[in-house]
């Protein structure tokens, strides 16, 4: 049950995370876990648990019957991040979990909960007894000592708690109380008592009687001490420690030390708040005052506190008490919580961010009034200073006058947003009574804005205007969130309004005012209710009605009535707009006024013309009046203008200035709420050839159909106001693009800014070039952001610009050239800021679809154009595939459609979805109806599950990434062939023979393949499995094409030369023919459709041929060269742990001794034992002078190169050679898989016993009880020399007795330490070379025990990876075989070194190496064999010259020889064949090579003597 153990493992730590913050959270499914109102921790089960909540405390269940608050719920991402699965799958894991849980609760059990605790069930109730959530550390016996031996550190019982870590304590460990938590509290700086002058203030960074202090020195020369001391307690790494607990190490330092002068220090360094130290802002201020410069009395850092009374505070206190509300927003969302205590300047910052303006000195004087520094303790001090003195004093400070809560951009950014709405609807839409409420605005305004604006944005901008009120009604909400203006900007606006409408309704002022009258159902007067409907239809919301209304109305008698009208209409123009209401009412055309005004040849009129000329048209004009209104018509220029004068009395059309449109258009939306596809339907069934256009009378009948609301004379009206060509038709698709408004999303961004650049681009004369060039030709996408937010969208936010701008990067090459402007400016119809896509990918529907190709058929038929013919035509350049535009335009030469439907019958065409049409798609669908769309029958997702699946039995089986390559890895030569592959999938996924054919199996290597080298290596399978990296096909493609250009051309341009045929653009064909002929794709086995997918990647631009750009874009970043340092330095990552580590492997090579440099040579070689077979030694040099230039490089020069790279390995060419045979824990030379955990060490040692589990279980059990005591546990882990304490064996033996037992019974042993199916592959793969490293040894070196003590110079007992490799160097060089692969001597090592302790000795060696059988070179009769032999070397030596030729001798000859010198001792067979086999070369006998062996072995027992037994 991996999977169980990781959620649970992955599910404690978030719950411990959250119960240390003291917040509690709450698990779907399981319960919540959080604090009583005692700070006792609780767990509160889901009813559906049918578990009863209790305490635990010391044994015994405690009933829980209260209720808890929790501030968090489960963070699903991090959830599914901690367990490395996607987040669907870590919630279906969870709710197994959970639901196993389930089952094991129906009886009485225990839980181990990892980093929460223990579960108790008993009797239908549960408990737990919780894990420590202090800040205690658990420091290991042997760390203790090494910290108190090495660097003096003291880390006894009285200083530091040192406890077992384990979950099944008795009582429960309360946090301390609040009083001890402010110990701090009562000590305050001499900067804040009231008799101190200013001179003599003190700053934690001014000097003052800091170095005065007698323990400073002391201090200041154990820093590092300190440093080490306090992280070894601080065990959440947060840099802060509680005060006693600091005294007491710094009392360990230097018992002089008192309290109060450690509090003094503290204070002086600004490091303590609420009992609570900052050690590490403690020591470095510290640090920086050993050599301190001194400030003056009014340096900017002194402190001020005193300068401010309380009386001063108070109006501070109750502008702060008014923020409180987003002091405490503002605080959680940068991550603080509002009890956690936090320095002032953090605090301030917040303040600043909430609006409140004040400096350090004015917060530490109202914090002076507390009892520390948190955003809670400062809203507390704000209550009692505000709630107390109800009196306001003036004092001189920082504050800038109340502006509300939060930023003026914050509430402009959402006021931006509605100024194209009418503010009352949307009050209307979003409040739920006559009053709005915070949350209501805040839902209804985030989904109606699509995400533009954030929820905390509009919270804030609410509590901006209503000043943290959380209701406000209609007119209030009008006016805060209107676009500023004055009243009387209002008025006039309001006015110049109602006399346009006047004008354009041909109505007099009186007209007018009885047509509202009507509107109201009024006789004389029109009330404030009336007066706002009607000015709602104008679209002025209820705040500017409100004003508009107040000033009509002069009697102030809250109505309006004709003369209060006629006052104001008339306000402008006096006498002239009586004598305008004349005309109109009269319907006096344009001949009678010149003839009334006897100015038919005239072209101006003075004055006094024009004075007599009214007083004859209106006898009831004075004299005086007649002047006015002439003097009125002709303003500064002193005559009257004819025609001019005419157009005003006239009253010609005009266009409204309300906006007419817009209105209309927001009526009709309001009227739809969003269903805009119901109204596009009508329209299009209507439009029976599909032109998107529909002649006027028919599309007025289709809007009187769909029940928009309107009447008659406004379909009129808005069926001449959308026909702009006066053509008598009207392009329906621009008139349903313009529908926006509350009830609809927003258009496109992306869509809408390449409209208005095209518009911008029509204004100022300008095409796309020449805006470029302005530019400057290609322009980063940080630069184009800006001129789009500068000149073409205003009103977007930055983020959304810095969006759109990406996307007009159509190529990624973080520039906008001409070619991406085009590609955005061309596709503006289709485009989709989601998918950034310059192509249509809306198919029509299949009927639709269907209808269409029916008539284009029929047109192609009546101009006799054959279907090849017409593909022809259309793809005008003769490219062998048709690009959207080609397509749209080619197809209006035989056939009128609308841009819609064009583009949505392209999308069904274009079926693999490339936005590219070839010839095959085009006729399938044109002459053969096949547009139903259908899977695609070759993709790459049988190797991409394939990946998967392995990514999972990964993590199912919890074995690592180098185990997990050893499996695969068959006949582990330390590379991944394609047959290694094959029977790896088939052995480990279970996978039949048919499920893996070869061509599936080339494009599965291809894709694990990183480097594309034809080898999977160790890197590789890290970079996916560990790194989870998901690897592209397409990417993977384009890797190896660049590769092969790199290899095979001079440079990119060439390439492009040959490849075009010199035509400047590569075409499909071209491309096709280039890559089959060369086979630059081999082993990606791609299909016609896979390589028209790749063709179109290499054409981001879409235009149907990839050009010289495009080209170098794709594959300008591709080179041979740089692939392999990249490769090399991937091999060097994933093998070693740190930069160390990798210079020293290199280093081992020299000869004859490691050296503190690198040679080319030892790097050659060590490249080739990472990466076998992989590099030349030409490459490797190549690659050495890319780096370096000298002949030798240092460590500093090596790392220089690397540093920047991440290791990925657990293994450390370095060893520390321990003392004895057994390893502590805390040492470690060689990192196995999970070196820390005993228990993994234990399992690892017991599986890798030749006995059989039961026989191991048996061994244990010394009284045949059948379980294992914890005595009999204990002696069998000793006699193993782990290294383990008491109390790691302790807690092995509790992770193993799951029932509680107090003992360990075979199911419990079985489940723990019984090999997997798995477990035993993976180390199968491994017997074959071990078998033939036994039969070398026994061949050359008599023995594996004489090649260990060979290669054991330091008689020690042991061997590190060091000399072991050094063993099987020499043992490849005397069998003539290679040497195998780095990561193969790794995986030898980690299987031979059973303890999981780094080093080899020799139990394990033997342990390994042993056969069936008793050996004979381990008996004493051969030593003494041996121990002849090498005393007559010399004698034996002349003998066999004597007789021998070449240096051989006959097997017999050297029998008889050697029998010579052995005085009687009886010699049988199998002893003489063991003697003379170790030195047989062709049916002969090398002496000299068989005296050198046994002179070493001879040697080596004086080295090793044979111990006593």
């Amino acid at each position: 049950m991996a999977q169980s153990s990781e959620v649970w493992n992955a599910l404690g730590l978030q719950i411990s995370r959250a119960m240390k913050s003291r917040m509690g959270i709450s698990v779907p499914g399981l319960g919540q876990f959080g604090y009583t109102s005692n700070e006792i921790p609780v767990f509160i089960p889901v009813s559906t648990l049918d578990l009863t909540p209790c305490l635990y405390e010391q044994g015994n269940f405690k009933s829980f019957s209260g209720t808890i608050s929790t501030h968090s719920v489960l963070n699903m991402p991090k959830f599914a991040s901690d367990l490395k699965t996607p987040q669907n799958n870590a919630k279906e894991l969870l709710e197994t979990a959970i639901v196993q849980f389930k089952d094991k609760t129906k009886t009485d059990c225990r839980h181990d909960f990892p980093s929460v605790g223990t579960m108790w069930i008993k009797n239908k109730s549960i408990a737990i007894a919780w894990a420590n959530f202090s800040s205690t550390v658990v420091v290991t016996d042997e760390a203790a000592s090494w910290l108190n031996t090495n660097l003096g550190i003291d880390l006894s019982s009285k200083s530091i708690e040192s406890r077992p870590r384990t979950s099944s304590g008795g009582s429960i460990k309360k946090p301390l109380p609040t009083s001890h938590r402010n110990l701090l509290n009562s000590v305050r700086p001499q900067s804040v008592q009231s008799e101190v002058s200013i001179p003599q203030v003190l700053h934690s960074r001014s000097t003052g009687n800091f170095r005065s202090l007698k323990s400073l020195e002391q201090i200041a020369n154990n820093i590092p001490k300190i440093m080490l001391t306090c992280q070894s307690r601080d065990q959440t790494s947060r840099g802060i420690l509680p005060y006693p607990e600091f005294l007491e190490i710094m009392s360990s330092l230097d018992p002089s030390i008192s309290d109060a002068e450690l509090k003094k220090i503290v204070m002086i360094t600004n490091s303590g708040t609420a009992g609570i130290v900052r050690y590490k802002l403690f020591l470095e201020n510290i640090s920086k005052q050993s050599n301190p410069k001194i400030s003056s009395k009014d340096s900017i850092y002194s402190d001020r506190t005193e300068l401010y009374s309380v009386n001063s505070l108070i109006p501070i206190a109750k502008l702060i008490w008014e923020k409180k509300i987003v002091l405490t927003e503002m605080s959680q969302s940068t991550g603080m919580r509002p009890r956690l205590e936090i320095q002032p300047s953090e605090l301030l910052a917040v303040l600043k961010k909430s609006g409140v303006f004040i400096n350090i000195h004015q917060l530490k004087a109202l914090l002076r009034e507390g009892q520390g520094c948190s955003v809670l303790e400062l809203l507390k001090i704000a209550k009692n200073l505000g709630s107390n003195n109800e009196q306001s004093f003036n004092v001189e400070m920082t504050t800038r006058p109340y502006t509300g809560l939060v930023s003026d951009n914050t509430l402009d950014k959402v006021r931006n947003y509605l100024t194209s709405y009418n503010l009352s609807q949307i009050f209307k839409a979003a409040a739920r009574s006559h009053l709005l409420h915070v949350d209501d605005f805040v839902n209804y305004l985030s989904e109606h804005s699509c995400g533009r604006l954030k929820s905390l944005e509009i919270q804030q901008a609410f509590f901006r205007v209503t000043k943290d009120i959380e209701n406000i009604d209609e007119t209030d909400f009008c006016r805060g969130f209107a676009k500023y203006e004055s009243p009387r900007q209002i008025l006039e606006r309001g006015l110049k309004l109602l006399r346009s409408w006047l004008r354009h309704e041909k109505l007099s002022t009186e007209q007018g005012f009885d047509y509202l009258l009507q509107v109201a159902k009024a006789s004389q007067y029109i009330n404030y209710e009336s007066w706002v409907n009607i000015m709602s239809s104008f679209d002025f919301n209820l705040y500017e009605a409100s004003i508009l209304f107040d000033n009509i109305d002069t009697k102030q008698d809250k109505m309006i009535d004709l003369s209060e009208w006629l006052n104001k209409v008339y306000e402008e123009e006096g006498p002239l707009q009586s004598f305008k209401d004349t005309v109109l009412k009269y319907k006096i055309d344009k001949e009678d006024l010149l003839i009334k005004l006897n100015a038919q040849s005239k072209q101006r009129l003075t004055v006094e013309e024009m004075s007599e000329a009214l007083r004859r048209m209106d006898p009831t004009l004075t004299l005086t009046n007649a002047v006015n209104m002439a003097r009125s018509a002709a303003g500064g220029k002193g005559y009257i203008d004819v025609q001019g004068f005419l157009a005003q009395l006239s009253q010609q059309p005009e266009e409204f200035q309300g906006n007419w449109k817009e209105q209309i258009l927001r009526k009709i939306q309001n009227k739809i709420k969003g269903d805009v596809p119901s109204l596009r339907r009508i329209l299009e069934e209507a439009d029976e050839k599909n032109t998107g256009k529909l002649p006027l009378v028919k599309f007025q009948e289709c809007i009187y159909k769909a029940g928009l609301g309107l009447d008659s004379i406004e379909i009129e009206r808005l069926g001449r106001v959308l026909d702009r060509k006066n053509n008598l038709k009207v392009d329906y698709n621009m008139f349903l693009d313009n529908l926006e408004g509350p009830f609809l999303p927003p258009q496109d961004p992306l869509k809408t800014t390449a409209s208005r650049l095209q518009v911008f681009l029509k204004q100022n004369e300008l095409t796309a070039n020449q805006l470029l060039k302005k530019l400057g030709t290609r322009v980063g996408v940080q630069k184009f952001a800006d001129f789009l937010m500068r000149k073409v969208q205003k009103k977007f936010p930055q983020e959304l610009i810095d969006e759109v701008a990406d996307k007009f990067d159509v190529n990624k090459d973080g520039f906008v050239d001409i070619n991406d402007l085009m590609a955005i400016l061309s596709s503006k119809s289709y485009l989709d800021i989601s998918t950034g896509n310059t192509f249509p990918t809306r198919p029509l529907s299949p009927n639709k679809a269907k209808d269409i190709i029916k008539e284009i058929k029929h047109a192609l038929i009546q101009q006799k154009v054959n279907f090849l013919d017409a593909f022809n035509i259309l793809d005008t350049d003769g490219l062998g595939v048709l690009s959207a535009k080609q397509f749209s335009d080619g197809l209006a030469k035989f056939i009128e459609l609308s841009e819609p439907v064009k583009h949505g019958l392209f999308a069904i065409m274009d079926k693999l979805g490339t936005g590219l049409l070839t010839l095959e798609g085009f006729l399938s669908a044109i002459k053969d109806n096949d547009i139903e769309p259908k899977p695609h029958k070759d993709s790459w997702n049988w190797e991409n599950e394939t990946i998967e699946k392995i990514r999972r039995w990964i993590r199912n089986e919890n074995i690592s990434v180098e185990n997990a390559f050893r499996a695969f890895d068959v006949d582990f030569d330390g590379v991944i062939s394609k047959e290694d592959l094959k029977i790896g999938l088939m052995t480990v996924l279970k996978l039949q023979t048919k499920e893996c054919p070869s061509s599936k199996m080339d494009r599965l290597y291809k894709l694990m393949d990183t480097f594309k080298r034809n080898s999977i290596q160790l890197s590789d399978f890290k970079l996916l499995f560990e790194e989870n990296s998901n690897p592209d096909w397409k990417k993977s493609a384009k890797q190896q094409l660049g590769l092969y250009l790199s290899r095979n051309y001079p440079n990119i341009k060439i390439a492009f030369e040959v490849v075009s045929e010199l035509t400047g653009k590569i075409k499909l064909e071209q491309f096709i023919k280039w890559v089959e002929s060369n086979q630059v794709l081999r082993g990606f086995n791609l299909t016609q459709q896979l390589l028209e997918k790749l063709f179109a990647d290499l054409d981001p631009h879409r235009k149907a041929y990839i050009t010289e750009n495009d080209w170098e874009h794709a594959f300008e970043n591709i080179n041979y060269n740089d692939q392999c340092i990249k490769e090399i330095k991937d091999a060097i990552r994933s093998n070693f742990v740190d930069i160390r580590s990798a210079f020293e492997y290199f280093t081992s090579f020299h000869k004859p001794q490691p050296s503190s440099n690198i040679v080319l040579e030892d790097f050659q070689q060590g490249i080739s034992a990472l990466v076998p077979k992989r590099f030349t030694a030409n490459e490797v040099q190549v690659f050495w002078n890319n780096l370096w230039t000298s002949p030798f490089i240092d460590f500093a020069s090596f790392s220089k190169e690397f540093h920047d790279i991440k290791f990925m390995s657990t293994f450390s060419q370095s060893s520390k050679r321990p003392s004895n045979h057994s390893t502590p824990i805390s040492f470690m030379s060689y990192n196995s898989t999970s070196p820390s955990d005993p228990l993994k060490r234990l399992q690892s040692l017991i599986k890798a016993s030749p006995n059989n589990i039961e026989e191991v279980f048996k061994n244990m059990d010394i009284d045949q009880s059948g379980k294992l005591s914890s005595m009999e546990f204990r002696k069998a882990l000793r006699k193993l020399s782990l290294g383990l304490s008491a109390r790691d064996i302790d807690l092995v033996m509790s992770r193993i007795d799951t029932n509680n037992d107090g003992q360990i019974d075979w199911q419990e042993f079985q489940k723990n330490f019984k090999s997997s199916e798995t477990e035993k592959y993976t180390n199968g793969v491994a017997q074959g070379r071990i078998q033939k490293m036994r039969q070398n040894m026994n061949a050359y070196m008599l023995s594996p025990k004489d090649a260990f003590l060979q290669f054991d110079p330091n008689r020690v007992g042991t061997l590190d990876f060091s000399h072991f490799t050094q063993l099987i160097n020499r043992l490849c060089e005397l069998s003539g075989e290679p040497v195998p692969a780095f990561t193969v001597l790794k995986d030898l090592y980690d299987i031979i070194d059973i303890r999981k302790d780094g080093i080899i000795d020799m139990r394990e060696w033997l342990n390994t190496f042993k056969g069936e059988i008793r050996l004979l070179e381990d008996s004493k009769e051969f030593d003494e064999i041996i121990r002849i032999i090498s005393r007559n070397r010399k004698l034996l030596l002349i003998t066999f010259e004597a007789m021998g030729k070449n240096g051989r001798v006959g097997i017999n000859q050297a029998k008889d020889i050697l029998a010579s010198v052995m005085r009687g001792i009886k010699i049988s067979d199998d002893m003489w064949n063991k003697i003379v086999g170790v030195a047989i070369r062709d049916g002969m006998i090398d002496f000299r090579f068989m005296l050198e062996i046994y002179k070493d072995r001879a040697l080596m027992k004086q080295w090793h003597p044979r111990p006593v037994s």
